[in-house]
């Protein structure tokens, strides 16, 4: 996979060392994934981490994500690159492999038959592309979120203005993007130190703070308007539609969720509860883009943050997103709705 992916981008797995024990839970800072350990007494619902509980509607699509979590369905699924998330009525997965691991999604078909929906789109991390210096690309304080934010070679996108407990400001972005410490730049403007990252990869997010003000607005060009005033905040509802702003595909709308319990699994570590997206045969993310706000428009100029983008797909019309309720939670920061 790293060849397949070199370009697209770069690996940061393992940042820590991440690898899923059939039996036994990972705990979050050791290892990587908090993926809950489940009992193999086919209940249709297992606990979740981030999302409280997972169900399932039959015995059979509970069965198949118990094969995906233990990684044994194939000699190779623990080197492939997958995503997958429940239908919205719990009767199968829809998995999403890339073109290189054919071998590995033919062979969970062949076990698990209806109640795997595979898809060949390669599932990445949208870490990467070229900086351009202009507009997002250099933004000068008070920062707003959808800006470029790059450290030596990486550039992602920052998410939104986040209040920390003493009351300073900051930004965030996505956990695989950056190490903490890192001083980040918008073009030719200082944007801020990371700091705060911890339990990734399932947290895959990053504070991001001492850069000057932080205003509660993120860019949401091309369209108008162009900018948008953060007002309010909360995780989107199954089948509502959203919006992402990623630095460089910019402002994407209409985007539908379609799962609040993704999970990413690349370079041996998982990444849990996530926002799925979807808006088939439209670009909404591309690399380059982790770490942008997805959010929905309100009233005037206004903007409710959803989650913040940490994935997608080759194709560019399915994102992955770590909630907004995660985000405030772990990184114990509340989302800039005031000036």
């Amino acid at each position: 996979m790293e060849v397949l992916l070199k370009g697209l981008i770069s690996l940061r797995l393992p940042k820590r060392t991440a690898r899923f024990v059939l039996g036994a839970a990972l705990v979050a800072g050791q290892g990587g994934s908090a993926l809950a350990e489940t009992s193999r007494d086919l209940n249709p619902c297992v606990p979740s981490p981030k999302s409280g509980r997972l169900c399932f509607s039959t015995v059979e699509t509970r069965e198949a994500f118990e094969t995906i979590k233990g990684l044994r369905w194939h000699p190779k699924a623990r080197e492939a690159t997958f995503a997958f998330h429940p239908a919205a009525d719990g009767s199968k997965l829809v998995v999403s492999f890339g073109p290189a691991d054919r071998e590995v999604a033919d062979a969970l078909r062949r076990r698990h038959g209806a109640r795997v929906d595979i898809k060949i789109d390669l599932p990445l991390r949208l870490r990467g592309g070229r900086l351009r210096q202009s507009g997002r690309a250099g933004d000068a304080s008070p920062h707003w979120g959808g800006a470029a934010v790059q450290a030596e070679s990486t550039v992602c996108t920052s998410g939104f203005s986040v209040v920390f407990p003493g009351g300073g400001r900051g930004s965030v972005s996505a956990g695989h993007c950056f190490d903490n410490g890192a001083g980040l730049a918008s073009g030719l403007q200082f944007f801020g130190v990371t700091q705060g990252e911890s339990g990734y990869p399932d947290y895959d997010m990053i504070a991001i703070m001492s850069g000057g003000a932080y205003a509660n607005r993120i860019y949401t060009d091309p369209g108008a308007p162009i900018s948008r005033t953060v007002t309010g905040k909360g995780d989107p509802g199954l089948n509502s539609l959203i919006c992402t702003s990623g630095r460089l595909s910019k402002a994407k709308c209409n985007g539908k969720v379609v799962s609040l319990d993704g999970v990413l699994f690349q370079g041996g570590g998982w990444t849990t509860g996530l926002i799925v997206a979807n808006k088939p045969g439209q670009v909404i993310g591309t690399v380059g883009d982790s770490g942008g706000p997805v959010y929905s428009a309100s009233a005037g100029d206004g903007a409710v943050i959803r989650g913040m983008v940490v994935g997608g797909t080759l194709s560019g019309d399915t994102v992955y997103a770590e909630k907004i309720s995660s985000i405030e939670a772990h990184l114990g920061v509340t989302v800039a709705t005031t000036p």
